[in-house]
């Protein structure tokens, strides 16, 4: 009876951390609020590393 409620312990213990690892932690990460870093974008910098780019070319 001691080996039956350790296994079903065990088997109990693997399913709610699998759980947690695939459902729990997905969830938590989709549901934070992330933004674009929209005022560190600098046109400048774009343009001249593709006008270096194409002069390599």
């Amino acid at each position: 009876m001691k080996g039956i409620v350790k296994i079903l312990l065990g088997i109990l213990i693997a399913l709610v951390s699998l759980l947690v690892v695939f459902v729990g932690i997905p969830l938590f990460l989709l549901n934070m609020k992330t933004t674009a870093p929209i005022e560190q974008y600098v046109e400048a910098s774009e343009t001249s590393f593709y006008t270096s780019f194409s002069q390599e070319l």
